[in-house]
């Protein structure tokens, strides 16, 4: 997958849900890159295509319902980011 055109938004998760997430994702071929950022504090980043922002979107929003998943800042995860890069609506 291209990360060009893409966003990126970071994730504080219960290291436990981890796999669980990953399973899921995988599901959706191409939609989004799981990376694991700091897996001691459970921070994770979900690299998405432009084309998938709205569905991932959907997808993160239904997985709330079932795991702890807290988007973050980009800032908060790697200090003096720039906010266009992601898909942080605060």
């Amino acid at each position: 997958m291209s990360v060009t055109g893409s966003i990126v938004r970071y994730f504080r998760m219960n290291r436990r849900d981890l796999a669980y997430l990953k399973f899921i994702l995988e599901g959706y071929d191409n939609m989004s890159l799981l990376s694991t950022v700091d897996a001691r504090e459970g921070i994770v980043s979900l690299t998405i295509p432009a084309g998938f922002t709205a569905d991932m979107a959907a997808l993160v929003t239904a997985l709330q319902q079932e795991i702890e998943l807290t988007e973050l800042p980009p800032d908060a995860v790697i200090p003096n980011s720039p906010p266009l890069q992601t898909g942080y609506a605060g």
